[in-house]
């Protein structure tokens, strides 16, 4: 089994499932499921677009930083990566509004909340599949909370009533 699989969590990994499992708790699970959307997806609009100078760093050794245009190219691609993300924050945040206490009709059907919960999974579960080829480090801690929203998205959405 590779190392990356079976290397133990830590304390962020830790402390934010606990939070987001709270927030599930207290919330209920499709308004839990909403509030870690928006801060999983909120944390990745602020490193990969508004951070990009500082993420695109981990992503390249350092006697590759001399390339100045793979290193600018890859900094364009993390601000890229920052925009989708911050698309999916706003999207969810504006869900979680809307379900509010339903005076705004929006995404009252099970059919309507299906469809936006499977999304965010697919969003979450394409990111784990891909990164699991990547190395250790923060990679191993972004594939786990991808794969755990995708879970929650997905459930949400299978159990839309």
């Amino acid at each position: 089994m590779p190392d990356w699989l079976i290397k133990p969590p830590g304390r962020d990994f830790v402390v934010f499932t606990a939070a987001w499992l709270g927030a599930a708790y207290y919330l209920g699970h499709e308004r839990g499921a909403l509030v870690g959307n928006i801060c999983w997806f909120g944390l990745a609009f602020l490193y990969f677009g508004l951070m990009s100078e500082k993420s695109v760093l981990w992503m390249v050794s350092r006697e590759q930083r001399k390339n100045t245009e793979l290193v600018d190219g890859l900094r364009k691609a993390m601000g890229f990566l920052g925009g989708m993300n911050a698309g999916m924050a706003v999207l969810s945040a504006l869900f979680l509004t809307a379900l509010g206490d339903g005076s705004t009709g929006l995404f009252q059907q099970a059919n309507e909340r299906r469809v936006l919960f499977i999304g965010f999974a697919v969003g979450h579960l394409s990111q784990a599949l891909f990164q699991r080829f990547n190395p250790p480090g923060i990679l191993w801690y972004i594939y786990w909370i991808d794969l755990a929203m995708a879970a929650a998205n997905g459930y949400c959405g299978w159990a839309a009533q």
